[in-house]
């Protein structure tokens, strides 16, 4: 559910550094070994005191070079990102993570992290002899089935207009995800006309354009969380400024409302996020793709 906060690139190199200085272990030499070792890696390393320095350039980095890099971040910390991981390539600034995580969201991967890697020695300590094989052991699609309870909405998409929704950790061929067959109006049309008036779609995501389009219109009063590999649910977690009554501000004022009770600070009317009409936006929003909406936080109020 971290897609689009975290880059590919900020995660290949965290899995570098387990090989590029594995320091006092040995280098993973089996999958899962790195995959513990990763998630060790997230748990056990201190972001808020620490960068993660990764030589990229099989040992061109000085241990004086890598010193230096380690104390201009520890002289001005708020320079650099939550996250932060240099290269030799950027020594001064974490340009992978810049963009994210944020705090509240690198908190709740440590904890995520946590949660499984105590999953995992616990299996392996009852005595697995492989933590992951066999219907009989663990079923390591459990380790990625992350728990929806903590969004406030959870936006359910229509399987049938996932396009990467075979990659998906639950997916059968087969089950409803697969039944709708994909034929694309622009190939039917490539048939008809010459291949140079009419060319077909490629990497076209409507799922990550959804995305996009709520984080820019919505961004504002909530964070949005979706699962890129087939995933059809968006968790959203409204911003707590947002929902809370408060003076009138101008980067909330989009779809905020009046709260009903008139509440007035120093003469000033309080206003809120009206929830139901920005509900209606995201429908509108995802008009075709959004199958329905689940207002969790209305309903554990309730």
């Amino acid at each position: 559910m971290f897609s689009g906060i975290i880059s590919d690139e900020a995660v290949e190199l965290l899995i570098a550094s387990l090989y590029e200085a594995p320091e006092p272990l040995r280098a993973p030499v089996m999958g899962h070994i790195g995959f513990l070792r990763f998630l060790r890696l997230l748990v056990t390393f201190n972001w808020k005191r620490d960068v993660l320095v990764v030589d990229t350039t099989e040992g061109a980095l000085k241990v004086g070079e890598v010193s230096e890099m380690q104390q201009l971040f520890k002289q001005d910390r708020s320079a650099y990102p939550p996250m932060a991981i240099l290269t030799p390539w950027d020594r001064k600034t974490s340009v992978w993570t810049k963009a994210g995580p944020s705090q509240p969201i690198l908190r709740r991967m440590v904890a995520l992290a946590r949660a499984t890697l105590k999953l995992l020695q616990g299996h392996i300590a009852a005595g697995a002899t492989d933590a992951f094989r066999g219907e009989d052991e663990l079923d390591v699609r459990q380790l990625f089935r992350t728990s929806l309870a903590d969004y406030d909405v959870l936006i359910r998409l229509n399987p049938a207009e996932v396009p990467r929704a075979a990659q998906g950790i639950d997916y059968r061929e087969g089950g409803a995800q697969s039944k709708k067959k994909r034929a694309y109006k622009n190939l039917a049309a490539v048939t008809k006309k010459k291949a140079a008036d009419t060319l077909p779609l490629v990497e076209h995501n409507p799922v990550a354009l959804f995305v996009k389009d709520l984080q820019k219109h919505y961004g504002h009063a909530a964070s949005f969380f979706y699962d890129e590999l087939g995933g059809t649910t968006i968790g959203v977690v409204w911003d707590p400024e947002a929902v809370s009554p408060h003076s009138f501000k101008v980067a909330y004022s989009q779809d905020s409302a009046p709260v009903e009770s008139e509440q007035e600070a120093g003469g000033k009317l309080m206003v809120q996020l009206n929830i139901p009409a920005t509900l209606e936006g995201f429908k509108t929003l995802g008009r075709g793709l959004v199958k329905k909406l689940e207002n969790q936080r209305q309903a554990n109020e309730e």
